[in-house]
């Protein structure tokens, strides 16, 4: 429809972490991106999943399309859509349920980096998410929002203070619990489509960018159904 816009929620992408991260892989501070992976090891209670979590018809999948989603945007954000997709998943402790507990997947991407995709609700305690970043000039470490590692061959103003920056806690995990994860992003990402809307611009994330993170999330559910690689 003519003049709508569509802001598909991914908020992971509005924290300050993610934005340096973001920053320094458009300043070309990596050199050529060697390894990039993500991973999602969560834990849920069986009694998370009642009525229709877990199915396939209204959850559309398990642990990748709803605990992992957001560290997969945040992946093709920072390295890409991965052109070719190995994955594998299974259910290990939640049985009962349709979709997957747990998936693994490996990754080539048109840069020619290689990663990997972990993601579960099986484990306990349930550690935050991490995105983590190899290149040939530097490697990153991001623990949900919070930069755990940053390390390059060539320092630049302000890299010790990255290093040393206070934990924010405001864009908080739900490793443990899905109430615990915070609605700071939410709100930024809001904010930012009711300027768009005021200021006639682009939205940060339109309906072409949210269709990225849910294209990887098919791609490994069709590799992992077919149990051979797919391409994107």
């Amino acid at each position: 429809v003519a003049g709508v816009r569509l802001a598909p929620i991914f908020q992971a992408r509005f924290g300050v972490g993610a934005q340096t991260v973001k920053a320094a892989l458009d300043a070309g501070r990596f050199g050529r991106l060697v390894l990039a992976s993500a991973y999602v090891k969560w834990h849920r209670p069986t009694t998370y999943y009642t009525g229709w979590k877990g199915t396939l018809a209204l959850d559309g999948g398990g642990a990748v399309i709803n605990q992992a989603i957001h560290g997969l945007d945040l992946l093709q954000w920072f390295a890409g859509l991965p052109s070719e997709v190995f994955a594998w998943t299974t259910r290990r402790v939640h049985t009962a349920i349709e979709a997957e507990d747990t998936a693994c997947a490996a990754l080539r991407f048109p840069s020619g980096a290689l990663g990997t995709i972990e993601a579960t609700t099986a484990v306990w305690p349930g550690w935050s998410r991490r995105i983590e970043l190899g290149g040939e000039h530097g490697s990153i470490c991001l623990e949900d929002d919070h930069i755990a590692r940053w390390d390059f061959a060539r320092a630049e103003p302000g890299d010790a203070a990255i290093r040393h920056a206070k934990l924010d806690n405001t864009l908080g995990s739900g490793a443990s619990a899905p109430n615990a994860i915070s609605f700071a992003g939410h709100l930024r990402q809001i904010q930012d489509l009711i300027d768009a809307v005021r200021e006639n611009r682009p939205l940060a994330i339109d309906g072409h960018e949210g269709r990225k993170a849910v294209a990887l999330v098919n791609a490994i559910y069709a590799s992992a159904q077919a149990g051979a690689p797919v391409k994107l």
